[in-house]
């Protein structure tokens, strides 16, 4: 099943990354605990609709011993502040007995102007529920300059905390530290991302 899931994201990446109405990142994370590091592998993959504000996604996520691959519906806004608004769901599988898994999420960014990245901000919220139970991710970022942004993030079984992030380009490095509510300890979480 997970050879299945991870064949199936490539293709689907493959599908929705084919042109210029479309967005696509790989990110690598770490989760840091007391006693073990945890690495995953995301992928998700947006389409938009020409002339619509709806548009297609599918996202997949695998690690050493689980996996979930994806894919719904999603419809975009731009308010009157410029201010971009992104709301999509989704269904899918996972690796479990019961493999049936949904998810929703928001996206929102604002930038100050199309010539800086200084002053943008961008929120995100996603919620997953399924055969192994539920998982979130949330965070907030503020760029400071136009590499380096600060915020706050969130995620199940990693932490809640601060977010310290750089991009440059395609590349994207974050780390967030905080408090693992889930294990009720200290944790920590890291992210390599590309964007194409």
């Amino acid at each position: 099943m997970k050879k299945t899931i991870i064949a199936a994201s490539l293709v689907l990446t493959s599908l929705l990354s084919y042109s210029q109405t479309n967005t696509f990142f790989v990110e690598e994370q770490n989760y840091y605990n007391k006693s073990s590091v945890t690495p995953l592998a995301q992928i998700q993959g947006t389409h938009y609709g020409k002339d619509t504000k709806f548009g297609f996604w599918g996202f997949a996520m695998v690690t050493e011993t689980w996996g979930e691959l994806y894919a719904g519906p999603n419809y975009t806004v731009t308010l009157s502040s410029g201010r971009i608004v992104e709301l999509g769901i989704a269904g899918g599988i996972e690796i479990d007995d019961d493999p049936i898994r949904g998810s929703a999420y928001i996206y929102s960014e604002k930038s100050p102007d199309s010539t800086s990245a200084k002053g943008k901000n961008v929120f995100y919220l996603t919620g997953e529920y399924g055969g192994s139970g539920y998982w979130y991710q949330g965070y907030f970022v503020y760029n400071v300059t136009r590499t380096v942004g600060l915020g706050v993030h969130a995620q199940y079984a990693g932490d809640i905390g601060p977010r310290l992030q750089w991009t440059k380009g395609h590349l994207q490095i974050w780390l967030s530290g905080g408090y693992n509510l889930e294990e009720k300890e200290p944790g920590g979480l890291s992210g390599l991302r590309i964007t194409f």
